[in-house]
């Protein structure tokens, strides 16, 4: 069963420091941060509502609305949304750490939406602003498929009342609008275009013919919930000529000799790239499944994909960091046996640490706070995960070790901001 009282705790206070990211950055943002009288309704928790200014959007929507109960959020209306996005990020080809950015982007403007109809004391369809809301944030995430996404939107059932439909899509248009002000200067789009200059001592990673760095200024991206003080950094890595790194080495020579068509099978399963709904996609897949076992509310569903969302968009800024803080070599750039290559692609980044086992670290953390009676099974499969990269060839042992260590680290940061 669902841990009741953590949920609720959750619930309660996940929006309240969502809102304190945006006020954080509010200046740089062009935010606009003046009083507002809040609307007359005894809320036991008030989000948005309070700093209704900051979205005059917003303001205006929750006055549109008669007084009277929202509706329930549908489960149905957040799966659809989820995979939609993970049909964008696969049809699209976006990569891991950019798919890990749509994804929390677009759960956290159908729950911010869905949260403040529901806390509004107005006669709102919640479920008409969430789709509001997570549309128009793909929308400009995704700004080839506006066509494909308007007509999502349009063939959507709305509510019967003229006065709520429009109430219910102000609302929506007002979230998603100050969520995308927040996207705008999160550094984002400034990540694959940063000039580096890489060292080339022995045990540092090249790019391997006819590739280029991937999104090497994704470090710098701006982390949500934490600031980026507050993102765990990763530990650094044994020297390349210690002995624990020798051993690593050698390690992974043995088991590249030792490989069975189980561990070729996992690694296949896990590779993830470009072209598929990618690592933390395949950890968002997860985290419906269990929310369908579990049955949970279309509320609860878009709080943990929120969180799951946001807590792997955070792993990938600080494994990115590390990445090209560290600068290890990859197999591919040290493995001189004769006929030897990896069984899956090597890719354009280094590899320390392993950005499927911290992102599997993160997700798998907050999975099993949310449903603690599957965190042996969770842990199995983030376990999984990082092993299945030294199987294919591409990781060392080490990095998956640290990788996951480094992702609970980050699981742990973003709960904490909500506890």
């Amino acid at each position: 069963m669902l841990k009741t009282d953590y949920y609720e705790a959750m619930r309660m206070s996940f929006t309240v420091i969502v809102l304190a990211s945006f006020l954080l950055h509010s200046v740089s943002y062009g935010l606009q941060n003046q009083a507002t009288a809040p609307l007359q309704a005894a809320l036991a928790h008030k989000t948005l509502l309070d700093q209704a200014a900051l979205a005059p959007g917003i303001d205006q929507a929750l006055h549109e609305a008669p007084q009277g109960i929202a509706t329930e959020l549908s489960r149905s209306v957040v799966e659809i949304y989820a995979q939609t996005t993970l049909q964008l990020i696969s049809s699209r080809r976006v990569s891991p750490p950019r798919a890990s950015r749509s994804l929390a982007f677009t759960f956290l403007a159908l729950h911010e939406a869905q949260q403040l109809a529901r806390q509004s004391g107005r006669a709102m369809n919640t479920d008409w602003a969430a789709q509001v809301a997570a549309n128009r944030m793909l929308q400009y995430l995704y700004p080839l498929d506006v066509p494909a996404l308007q007509q999502l939107l349009r063939q959507a059932p709305h509510p019967a009342s003229a006065q709520i439909d429009r109430a219910s899509r102000h609302l929506g248009h007002g979230v998603a609008n100050q969520i995308i002000a927040l996207a705008r200067q999160d550094g984002a789009w400034q990540a694959g275009t940063l000039k580096i200059t890489l060292p080339t001592a022995e045990g540092t990673w090249a790019a391997l013919p006819g590739q280029q760095a991937l999104e090497p200024g994704w470090g710098q991206v701006r982390p949500l919930l934490l600031v980026q003080k507050e993102l765990p950094a990763v530990a650094p890595p044994p020297a390349w000529d210690t002995a624990v790194f020798q051993d690593d080495r050698r390690a992974f020579l043995d088991v590249q000799a030792k490989l069975t068509s189980q561990h070729l099978q996992q690694a296949t399963y896990w590779a993830a790239g470009a072209g598929t709904v990618t690592p933390l996609g395949m950890w968002i897949e997860k985290a419906l499944l269990l929310s369908r076992q579990h049955a949970l509310t279309g509320e609860q569903v878009s709080n943990v994909l929120a969180l799951t969302a946001i807590a792997g968009h955070n792993a990938f800024i600080a494994c990115w960091d590390a990445k090209f803080r560290y600068n290890i070599a990859r197999p591919a750039n040290w493995v001189t046996v004769p006929g030897w290559q990896s069984a899956i692609a090597t890719p354009p980044f280094p590899s320390y640490p392993s950005g499927h086992a911290t992102v599997s670290g993160a997700a798998a953390e907050i999975l099993a706070n949310f449903f603690p009676e599957n965190r042996t099974e969770l842990w199995s499969e983030a376990r999984a995960a990082a092993d299945s990269r030294v199987y294919g060839g591409i990781h060392w042992a080490l990095d998956g070790i640290q990788g996951l260590e480094a992702g609970q680290r980050v699981a742990n940061a973003t709960l904490n901001k909500i506890r």
